[in-house]
């Protein structure tokens, strides 16, 4: 680096920057302060020109490496990854994805900032998400600037994802690991942790966030609620692969839909036995249809 890029970093803020190559991807990690505190700007390129961005603040560090260190763990007890359609030979199917299969989760969450973990497994491989909700600055300017990017139609913060291939987990840590040696933060003092603190503690009445999965719809729901000017709120987020729709429910409602759903599950319970009779059905279907072939196979004998 240049002492012209020295300076024009200092001046916007910028104290270190790693660049991390992954298969046909690139990570800039930029480590950057302001009077807002300190953070690590993530930006992912790919080579089809798709370009995602995200910020952590800085005193986070240790917790992310903690839940990167977890799926590193997972994934090292796993077979190695091998892709069974390009094993066949079928290439017109290996270029399209499959619904992803999870293996791992994890989520730090402060004030209004949520980064949720994902380590998933596909046809093409296995990955690591990381989605991040309320990670932008709240001030005016910069709010006015990203409003089409970072709010949906319904005013809700619009999460943001990084991903990246699970082979560059190991180098992904030692980076962050890196900088947290040569940048840290006291989170007692830091700006932004002591923000978030405040937040945490006028919002420590409110339920914790809830995450459902359905393998059959291939769809995530999303439970979380929040406290604005207008008060307390209930938002149900439903994410099915680059789909997303949000409902905000307002406090005066709870009780009416939380009833609502409780009179739906008690009129239709899980009917487990008609489950049975259907998989019984299923395997009576497949014996005869054995029996048919062992049938004509004598017969041809």
């Amino acid at each position: 680096m240049t002492e012209k890029q020295q300076g024009n970093n200092e001046d916007s803020g910028i104290l270190a920057t790693k660049i991390l190559q992954v298969a046909q991807k690139r990570y800039y990690l930029d480590v950057k302060e302001n009077a807002y505190g300190r953070f690590l700007k993530i930006a992912e390129t790919a080579q089809s020109g798709r370009k995602s961005r995200m910020i952590i603040p800085f005193y986070l560090l240790p917790e992310v490496q903690t839940i990167l260190k977890k799926f590193q763990e997972h994934l090292s007890t796993l077979p190695e990854f091998e892709d069974v359609k390009r094993a066949a030979g079928d290439a017109r199917n290996n270029q399209e994805s499959e619904a992803a299969r999870e293996l791992d989760e994890g989520l730090v969450e402060r004030g209004r900032r949520k980064l949720h973990f994902n380590l998933k497994e596909n046809n093409r491989g296995r990955y690591v998400r990381i989605k991040a909700i309320g990670d932008l600055p709240q001030n005016a300017r910069y709010a006015r600037r990203n409003r089409r990017r970072s709010k949906d139609s319904d005013g809700s913060v619009v999460p943001r994802a990084i991903i990246m291939p699970a082979i560059g987990v190991d180098e992904f840590i030692n980076q962050l690991a890196g900088l947290w040696k040569d940048y840290p933060v006291d989170p007692k003092n830091d700006v932004v942790a002591t923000a978030d603190d405040n937040e945490s503690a006028e919002n420590q009445n409110l339920p914790e966030s809830l995450r459902l999965s359905s393998r059959e719809f291939r769809k995530a729901i999303f439970l979380d609620a929040g406290k604005n000017t207008r008060g307390l709120f209930a938002k149900i987020s439903e994410l099915q692969n680059s789909f997303r729709e949000n409902v905000v429910i307002p406090r005066e409602h709870f009780e009416a839909v939380g009833n609502w759903f409780l009179e739906a599950a008690k009129n239709h319970p899980k009917e487990e036995k008609q489950i049975d009779e259907k998989l019984e059905k299923l395997n009576l279907n497949a014996d005869n249809s054995n029996q048919q072939s062992r049938r004509r196979l004598e017969a041809s004998e």
